[in-house]
Order: structure tokens, then sequence, then C-alpha cells
């Protein structure tokens, strides 16, 4: 099992845009073969222009992953979330140690 950590530097103008944008294709990327668990978090404290958010999501292997990434739907849906942020994400693919 992965897990798979997004940091979104979402435009504080559009943060209610993301959010629904969110909710509605999270139903989609859960249905994909292999992801275990999507959630989307945010820092407890907002104040700047620039409010970070996080998508933490777990897939059973890196294969699953990238095939989602590589799925029409991303490349679909990815440039919508673009449009939301105010600079680029960052993204982490992580494996437990122990």
């Amino acid at each position: 099992m992965i897990t798979r950590i997004v940091l979104l530097p979402v435009n504080k103008e559009k943060l209610n845009e993301f959010e629904l944008l969110f909710d509605r294709i999270k139903p989609s990327i859960l249905s994909f073969e292999g992801c275990l668990s999507l959630n989307l978090l945010k820092e407890i404290s907002d104040t700047a222009t620039i409010v970070n958010r996080f998508t933490y999501s777990k897939w059973r292997t890196e294969a699953a992953l990238q095939n989602y990434l590589q799925s029409p739907f991303f490349l679909k849906t990815w440039p919508q979330v673009k449009l939301c942020l105010q600079t680029k994400a960052q993204a982490w693919t992580l494996q437990g140690v122990n």
C-alpha cells in the first residue's frame, strides 16, 4: 500500500470553487481500481491569500496510482483544479518503512 500526499496552494478567491470541484470529483476518484481512501485536509490557520489544501489518499499499489494519473478522467479534471491554484502543486508518493 502507498500513500499519496498532494499540497495544493489554492488561491483564496477560488477556495469555494476548488472545494465544490473536489466534492464533485471525489466519488469518481474513489471508484478507481486500487484507490482505498481519499481525504481533503486543510491547515488549521488559513490567513494568507494562498490557502493550503492537501489531498491524502491511499492506493493499493503504485501501478494503480499511475493508472489514475494517466487516465482520461485525471487528464480532464487536473486542468480544472490547476485554475484554482495560486502556485504549482507539490506531490509525494510514500511507502511505510516498518
